[in-house]
C-alpha cells in the first residue's frame, strides 16, 4: 500500500524545472472576441474560394480593427496614417457601386471576391483591378490586409479514398 501511495505521489509531481502547481494558481480563460463593428466602421470582405477560406476586417476611424477568419475573430491595429487615407478615399469616391473597375472573368471555384462596404454603400469587386479611384482602394486594402497580418488559409479539404 505504502509503494502504490509512494508511485501516485511521484506522478502527480511536477518534473523538475516546471512551474509549480499550487491552490493559488488559477488559470485565467479570456473570453472569445465577437465580430461586432460599429456603424460607421468600414467591412473589407473577401468571399473565399474553394481552396482559401474567406475573411473579414472591421476597419473603424480610429485605427482599431477586428479580423474574423476561420481560426476565429482577433483584434489589430491600422496605422493612423493608413486610415486616414483609406476612410478620406472611402469618404471622396462615393457612391462606392459606381467605382470603375474592369470586368473580369474568374474560374468559379478557385476565384474570390473583395468588396469593401461603408456606410451602407458596397464597392464592386476590387480584386478585378481597375484605374485611378478603385486602384487605389485595392492598394489601400492590401495595405491594411499586411498590417493586420491577413493571410488566406487553405481550407480543410477531405477527399474520399
Amino acid at each position: 500500500m505504502i509503494a502504490f501511495t509512494l508511485a501516485l505521489l511521484l506522478a502527480q509531481s511536477a518534473p523538475p524545472g516546471a512551474p509549480s502547481s499550487s491552490p493559488n494558481d488559477v488559470e485565467v480563460r479570456r473570453a472569445p472576441v465577437a465580430f461586432t463593428a460599429s456603424n460607421d466602421a468600414a467591412i473589407i470582405e473577401n468571399s473565399g474560394s474553394t481552396n482559401f477560406a474567406g475573411f473579414k476586417i472591421a476597419v473603424e476611424s480610429s485605427g482599431s480593427a477586428l479580423v474574423s477568419e476561420p481560426s476565429g475573430v482577433r483584434r489589430g491595429t491600422v496605422s493612423r496614417a493608413t486610415t486616414k487615407w483609406f476612410f478620406s478615399h472611402l469618404a471622396t469616391d462615393r457612391p462606392l457601386d459606381r467605382l470603375a473597375v474592369d470586368r473580369c472573368t474568374k474560374p468559379v471555384s478557385f476565384a474570390s471576391t473583395t468588396t469593401v462596404a461603408w456606410m451602407g454603400q458596397h464597392s464592386p469587386d476590387l480584386l478585378c483591378g481597375g484605374s485611378g479611384a478603385a486602384a487605389e482602394l485595392s492598394r489601400t486594402v492590401g495595405a491594411i490586409e499586411r498590417q493586420l497580418g491577413v493571410v488566406p488559409q487553405k481550407r480543410g479539404l477531405r477527399y474520399p479514398l
